[in-house]
């Protein structure tokens, strides 16, 4: 299920994930007050309706402040798989042929939502509801929709087989089918799949070989040039660039690790100290200094990676597409650093980055932004590409994922809002075209 931006619930407990088993509830007692017409339009609304109500009974915000567009969407999907999972419940419980046999079919219904990834059945074309990534939502909101009239349809047919019913059901049969294929072939033919238990036995092999490292002094990173293209028509993001890196703590540092996402395929890693061990398949290399590195002393590592993903992605976090020294980025996170910055983007997009811009040109058709900023927390740090519109002057990228728009005496854009860059002022005194 989507996350939800509903804020904190009134007692503190996130009862979200409880939401299809009030939906049950009342998906089935308005199977109980209905029978096989009404059925399915009088328990898909009022699992819908009900559902929403209890979970505002929990204490969620309904007004809460920041509501957006994205929100709106979270919104329709969430009331998208509480449409579907409405109609498998009740269909099963028609389907089942009485009132007893109904309740039992609707309680297995549940008791295989709330058991099937301990039982390795964590696919999404086992599970009713949808992925939290949104790359396959909708194709898999599609899927179990298909899933959904074809049970209903089944349903109806045990009265009256009319040819129109079966016709719809064959169309409804076929999409569903055909967009199973379409999933399959996505999640576990073009990418590799990864079972719960495939992360967790990576997760433990990565702690025992790399483990100790937590507890021992890492270089620290002080500055970071970068030059990241977003190919959206590729589905891919590549970053370039060099971090300095500098011991600066009190003893000296003989060996370290660099960590990187197990997805990020590396080009390129140069550091002045001898490789020793290269685990790409569990995100990490092992490097040893000799001699070792002094207090206060610096050293560069440059880097050439590609990340490739499923969907469009027009928002990173710099944790997922550039590599990072130590054991974990996270317990770094209190490090500011100098950040300097060029993205490439396709030009009907505005690069987005952290703290101000700099220039804006044209080259090879694509647009680049430079961005520089001082400061910058590695956890806050991300990148973005959007259709502007309007004025920008320095803009950055929050935490959440939504750009900010900064005022100040740095570089002014004018765009336009068919996503189209025009002008640039204040940076070199006069007018310099950008973009068109």
């Amino acid at each position: 299920m989507p996350s939800l931006p509903w804020g904190e619930p009134a007692a503190g407990v996130d009862l979200s994930p409880l939401l299809p088993v009030q939906l049950a509830v009342v998906a089935l007692a308005g199977a109980f007050a209905t029978r096989l017409g009404p059925v399915v339009g009088a328990g898909a609304l009022g699992g819908v309706v009900g559902g929403l109500l209890i979970l505002g009974g929990f204490g969620f915000a309904w007004d809460a402040p920041g509501l957006s567009v994205d929100h709106a969407i979270l919104y329709a999907l969430l009331g998208w798989e509480l449409v579907v999972f409405a109609g498998i419940s009740v269909a099963v419980y028609t389907l089942a042929g009485g009132r007893l046999a109904g309740t039992l079919a609707m309680l297995l219904v549940l008791l295989w939502d709330a058991c099937a990834v301990s039982l390795g059945f964590e696919h999404v074309l086992y599970r009713p509801g949808l992925p939290e990534t949104p790359d396959l939502q909708v194709t898999v909101g599609a899927y179990w929709s298909a899933f959904a009239v074809l049970l209903v349809l089944f349903a109806q047919a045990r009265q009256r087989f009319m040819p129109r019913v079966r016709s719809a059901a064959a169309v409804a049969g076929v999409t569903w089918v055909g967009l199973g294929v379409w999933i399959f072939y996505n999640t576990n033919v073009l990418h590799p799949y990864e079972t719960a238990a495939d992360i967790a036995a990576y997760r433990a092999e990565y702690e025992t070989r790399f483990g100790r490292f937590s507890e021992l002094p890492t270089p620290r990173v002080l500055a970071l040039d970068l030059a990241v293209d977003i190919h959206r028509e590729g589905r891919e993001i590549r970053s370039r660039g060099s971090m300095l890196l500098g011991n600066t703590g009190a003893t000296r540092i003989t060996e370290f690790i660099v960590s990187f996402p197990r997805a990020l395929h590396v080009n390129a890693l140069s550091i002045p100290a001898t490789p020793v061990e290269q685990a790409d398949a569990l995100g990490a290399r092992r490097y040893v200094f000799d001699p070792p590195l002094r207090p206060t002393e610096r050293v560069r590592m440059t880097f050439d990676v590609v990340r490739k993903y499923r969907e469009d992605r027009t928002f990173v976090a710099a944790g997922d597409i550039l590599p990072f020294p130590g054991y974990d980025a996270a317990l770094e996170a209190a490090d500011s650093l100098r950040l300097g910055v060029q993205l490439g983007t396709p030009l009907d997009h505005e690069g987005v980055a952290p703290g101000r811009l700099l220039r804006a040109w044209r080259e090879n058709d694509r647009g680049y932004f430079e961005y520089e900023a001082e400061g910058v927390t590695w956890s806050r740090l991300a990148f973005g590409s959007r259709r502007p519109c309007g004025h920008a002057q320095s803009a950055r990228v929050e935490s959440d994922g939504n750009s900010r728009v900064e005022g100040g005496g740095g570089a002014q854009a004018l765009v336009s809002c068919d996503g189209a860059v025009r002008h640039r002022h204040g940076v070199g005194g006069g007018e310099e075209p950008l973009v068109r």
